[in-house]
């Protein structure tokens, strides 16, 4: 099933990684668009964030991960290891091959 990306009215970059996040993806209502206080993900880097009033993101802090649910910091940690598990598959496909 495909997933439908909803357009963020700014684009913005990643606090963390500077990667340009122009689309969001709510994975409980693919109708909704971000709001305030809403949380995602950067898909560069896997860092967590959070939606501003103006609708671009900052780090998520403790602060705001204190407030999730158990189910829903541990669906975050396995979306940020399934991210790093790609980003390595990425770099070791662009590795040039060592003769040996």
């Amino acid at each position: 099933m495909k997933r439908r990306e909803t357009a963020l009215p700014k684009p913005c970059l990643c606090v963390h990684c500077g990667a340009r996040l122009d689309a969001s993806t709510n994975l409980d209502n693919e109708e909704d668009a971000p709001e305030a206080g809403d949380y995602s993900m950067c898909l560069h880097c896997g860092c967590i964030l959070v939606y501003t009033p103006d609708l671009i993101v900052r780090r998520a802090e403790l602060e705001d991960l204190a407030k999730l649910s158990k189910e829903t910091l541990l669906l975050l940690m396995r979306a940020q290891a399934a991210q790093q598990a790609v980003q390595g598959q990425l770099a070791a496909m662009k590795k040039p091959e060592t003769k040996q």
